[in-house]
């Protein structure tokens, strides 16, 4: 199969998918119009600000941002339910009673301000009266974010959630089990059903500030910008996102997360006459998809006067003129004509596209351009660099399918299918593969995908590596190689590994070293592309090395304890809890590396600071004997298990109650008398009974238990058996 076949094929393929797409949109266009024109005006919005809570400090600000919020809403035309410091079954009403009056109407908005948390990846409100002394408590306690989301979903046209929750939150810090569950930093990343938007007032994972005026940075943020007139609601987002990082000092990031419509949206009620720069941009695609003569006086005409046209509608002017005067002459020689290389090098257009909209990934973008995520591509900036790069270059494809990137970046989804197709004719690679891993994905029949591995095949023998990445993907998949016919993946990966892609390189670089029937040279070559991928940034290759170099199975020829021991620092310092615990006790033990007591002590501390129970429990031991470089603090020492007890831990609580200090248990005894969960009520002797243990159980909510711990052994410093 030929380079040009293939593009044919992929081609039909995607304009047959586009003509059934095409068919479900007009259906749906008619839908909301109709919708439309029976509720139009029609905005409720519900605002909650909880700022009394009762179990820790109060917040200034969210009763002030709930109330101005709600004015300027209620200046934009909303009728606006305003709440204040709501209890859990109040916020269950409020949520309620908000949903049927969203049903009817055409915007529906929710607003709130106060305290919020993810918890193993789903999303709570907190209202004042919560307690929340165990995880499984936020379940009863909090509001999960789902049914903020529910109660706007019956509006017609805009079904918005905006959340300033993502403050630092005291509650994490009474939650005795934190150590021992996935507690989020914030409010954590979501994917909303299609059609509802919601905004947080800092990105998934990342804390929010409070502020010291009488707002909060994303609730005065939203102030500047709610009531002006004539701002699309995506605009609207954009400036809150660049207001709230230049107050901020670039510390805090608001994000949305969904879509929205195709059609702009405003929540500004006097909406200027004149068309937007959306539509401006919409139309100058339109116009230079036809490129004639009369398309282009057309689209002048009508946007000469536009105050968002600017550059737009200078470029159609000058695509004009090079229509009206270009001169029917013979064909220049080819030799003497300049290359369309070096007219793109240095068209001003097309580096700004590339700028800021080339995949990271294109191994054909430009080397100047080092490529970025479409999550950060600036959609206002790269649409309309990128519309003006493939119109004054019609034939670049690069352009093309880098507008096509921008777009959907814009959520612009079926543009981009159509950006992507053209940059397919012109036969640029990245396009190709863009739309036939995409087609991969929801293939429509197997035999469009049988055709579709093929020419993704064509691509990689045409020397297109992330082509193979993406096969190699797609057969790694449950049964996918039963009814298609390609390549193993491991031949897939090593092709896009050798051309340097990192990913890759981990895929192919693990299957050889864990594979039992590879060879000691093909083990090496894993090793290989596991460093390579490892030094680029990829942590799971620099785990999958450490714990090959360090595997008793590994070939004696490929053991090395001290790379993998490097590797295992470097992961851990970024934030493994875990690993630095384990590195505590490989320094301690001597495994892997020379004993060192004073390593060992660092890593456990800094296991303790990230969160590690183990490493909290083991924190105190260090400071109880007084080991590498820590003096005896029996005070310190109590703390630590007092500290690791209310994140669950149950060593202490099994440690053999004759193994106790003194001095460390009554520190620890006074520790539990003031800890209203684990209500120690005996004598302050420094003596470990039943009592004790009973308020050390209570505390960690642990099970009973008949095993006990010895710590002098389980934290020992050589791998001796006890006597």
């Amino acid at each position: 199969m030929t380079a040009s076949q293939g593009f044919a094929i992929l081609t039909d393929i995607m304009r047959a998918k586009a003509r059934r797409l095409i068919c479900v949109s007009i259906l749906w266009l008619v839908t909301f119009a109709m919708g439309t024109i029976a509720h139009a005006q029609d905005r409720v919005a519900l605002v909650i600000g909880n700022s009394n809570y009762e179990r820790v400090g109060s917040l200034e600000n969210p009763q002030n941002d709930a109330d101005d919020i709600g004015a300027a809403l209620a200046r934009l035309g909303f009728a606006v339910t305003s709440t204040f410091n709501l209890d859990s079954r109040s916020m269950n009403l409020a949520l309620r009673d908000f949903s049927r009056s969203a049903r009817n109407a055409e915007m529906a908005l929710i607003y709130f301000a106060g305290h919020g948390m993810e918890i193993d990846r789903r999303n709570f409100l907190i209202p004042v009266d919560a307690i929340l002394e165990q995880s499984s408590d936020v379940t009863f306690e909090a509001i999960e974010m789902q049914k903020f989301l529910s109660a706007v979903r019956g509006a017609k046209t805009l079904r918005l959630v905006l959340l300033d929750a993502c403050r630092d939150n005291p509650f994490l810090r009474q939650i005795a089990d934190a150590g021992t569950r996935s507690l989020g930093r914030g409010l954590g990343a979501i994917e909303p059903a299609s059609g509802v938007l919601v905004g947080y007032s800092a990105k998934g994972g990342t804390v929010a500030l409070d502020g010291s005026g009488r707002n909060s940075p994303y609730a005065a943020a939203l102030l500047a910008h709610l009531e002006t007139p004539g701002l699309e609601i995506g605009q609207l987002f954009r400036r809150v996102r660049d207001t709230v990082l230049t107050n901020t000092n670039g510390q805090q990031e608001p994000f949305t997360y969904g879509s929205l419509p195709a059609q702009d949206l405003y929540l500004a009620v006097n909406k200027p006459d004149g068309p937007t720069a959306s539509e401006v941009l919409q139309a100058f695609l339109a116009a230079d998809t036809e490129n004639s003569v009369s398309d282009w006086r057309d689209f002048i005409e009508k946007y000469a006067n536009a105050e968002d046209g600017g550059q737009v509608v200078e470029r159609a002017r000058q695509r004009l003129a090079a229509l009206a005067s270009a001169p029917e002459a013979a064909p220049v020689p080819s030799d003497e004509q300049p290359s369309s290389a070096s007219k793109l090098l240095y068209s001003p257009l097309v580096r700004a596209c590339d700028q800021l909209a080339a995949d990271p990934n294109d191994t054909d973008r430009p080397a100047d351009a080092p490529g970025i995520g479409l999550e950060a591509i600036d959609p206002n900036s790269a649409v309309t660099a990128c519309i003006l790069a493939a119109s004054g270059h019609p034939d670049n494809g690069r352009s093309r399918y880098q507008l096509a990137r921008a777009l959907k970046a814009a959520g612009r989804i079926d543009e981009a299918h159509q950006q992507l197709v053209l940059a397919v004719d012109t036969g640029y690679p990245a396009a190709l593969v863009s739309l036939g891993s995409s087609l991969l994905d929801h293939p429509g029949s197997l035999e469009e995908a049988q055709k579709t591995v093929n020419i993704l095949d064509a691509a990689i023998d045409a020397g297109n590596a992330t082509a193979a990445r993406h096969l190699g993907d797609f057969f790694s998949r449950p049964a996918s190689t039963i009814t298609l016919k390609g390549r193993s993946p491991l031949e897939y990966y090593s092709i896009a590994a050798k051309a340097g892609d990192p990913l890759a390189m981990y895929e192919a670089g693990y299957r050889l070293v864990s594979s039992r029937s590879t060879s000691l040279d093909q083990k090496r070559k894993g090793v290989s592309w596991l460093s390579t991928s490892a030094d680029m940034g990829v942590h799971k290759s620099a785990m999958r090395l450490a714990n090959f170099l360090l595997a008793p199975s590994t070939p004696i020829e490929l053991q090395d304890a001290s790379r993998a021991i490097a590797l295992l620092e470097a992961r851990a310092e970024d934030g493994d809890a875990e690993l630095a615990h384990a590195l505590a006790r490989r320094y301690r033990l001597g495994e892997g590396v020379d004993p060192d007591l004073s390593q060992s002590v660092r890593w456990a501390s800094i296991s303790a600071s990230l969160g590690s129970a183990i490493g909290v429990v083991e924190n105190g031991y260090n400071h109880e004997i007084g080991r590498g470089g820590f003096k005896a603090d029996s005070e310190l020492a109590a703390q630590s298990y007092f500290d690791a007890l209310r994140k669950g831990a149950r060593l202490p609580y099994i440690r053999q109650m004759d193994d106790w200090p003194r001095d460390v248990a009554l520190a620890l005894q006074r520790l539990l008398g003031r800890s209203s969960q684990a209500r120690y009520r005996g004598p302050i002797d420094g003596l470990v009974g039943a009592r004790t243990r009973n308020a050390m159980k209570r505390l960690c909510s642990c099970t009973s238990a008949t095993a006990t711990a010895d710590f002098a052994w389980l934290f020992r410093e050589t791998d001796t058996a006890p006597d």
